[in-house]
């Protein structure tokens, strides 16, 4: 922010926030004490092994040389075998670019990164390209929770039946619509969502409305031992979420088991929503 404002415009911001005015000299320090700890911080050696590497980029409008432009902010996260998560890495580049993302995984490389054994981002071809030639030892999955990030994507051409995860379909009010009147349903994994920084906490996260759209959602696990949940689990975090008993949440779920018609029926007249949890 200090570089973003002239030394006048940041006292006046300042002096708002903090009730004190600084001087420019002050400003002039403390940015270069932020500048020093954000260069330590993007210099880092990185010396423990991740075996999960989630890679993701955004636009943000940057100025420069006087003119504002769109440019990419590439991000990595890593995660180890204990679960905890660290931004390894954020720069800016001009573009989501193969050889950006290449120039980006290699500069991780040369601070240390190692015992990657899976990458996880979208389907960008410079992206994956990048990943297959300075991480080829690792295996390679799609984030899913992107199918259906864009409004553009047609459950019809792409030919759904379900979805995984699929939630930032509430970016999207035409999207969320079709969910809604197509009732495909859903396969939401709350810790999932959580541990990956999807959203910051359980209340962030938009299964609610999802819900309220008329969308069908079944809960499921994703990848029980690494995200320490269990069904029980995501059912507590549902319904604490959704405001609903379990019941209610399994009689809706019972649209998308894998069963036939007659077996549906039978199961829904045991977890009628109307009876006690």
């Amino acid at each position: 922010m200090c570089k973003a404002y002239r030394p006048g415009k940041v006292k006046a911001i300042t002096e708002e926030l903090c009730g004190h005015a600084f001087s420019a000299s002050s400003i002039s320090a403390i940015n270069k004490r932020l500048d020093e700890s954000l260069k330590a911080f993007a210099e880092r050696p990185l010396q423990e092994p991740f075996a999960y590497l989630i890679l993701d980029a955004r636009y943000e409008k940057v100025r420069e040389a006087g003119v504002v432009m769109s440019q990419a902010v590439l991000i990595a996260v890593g995660i180890d075998w204990d679960g905890r998560r660290q931004i390894l890495s954020v720069e800016i580049a001009s573009r989501e670019s193969r050889s950006a993302w290449k120039d980006f995984l290699v500069r991780l490389k040369g601070r240390g990164l190692k015992g990657v054994e899976l990458v996880v981002s979208d389907d960008h071809a410079g992206l994956v390209a990048a990943i297959g030639e300075v991480i080829p030892e690792a295996a390679w999955q799609r984030c899913y929770v992107h199918s259906l990030g864009t409004p553009s994507i047609k459950s019809e051409k792409l030919g759904l039946s379900r979805v995984g995860h699929g939630v930032r379909a509430v970016e999207s009010e035409a999207v969320l619509r079709q969910l809604a009147d197509t009732r495909i349903p859903l396969e939401v994994c709350l810790s999932s969502n959580l541990a990956l920084g999807l959203y910051h906490s359980l209340a962030d996260h938009p299964i609610r409305r999802v819900r309220e759209a008329g969308c069908l959602i079944t809960l499921g696990t994703d990848d029980p031992p690494f995200f320490e949940t269990d069904i029980a689990g995501e059912y507590s975090k549902a319904i604490e979420a959704l405001r609903e008993t379990g019941r209610a949440i399994t009689y809706d779920a019972i649209g998308a088991a894998f069963c036939d018609d007659a077996t549906k029926a039978r199961l829904r007249s045991t977890h009628a929503p109307n009876t006690s949890a």
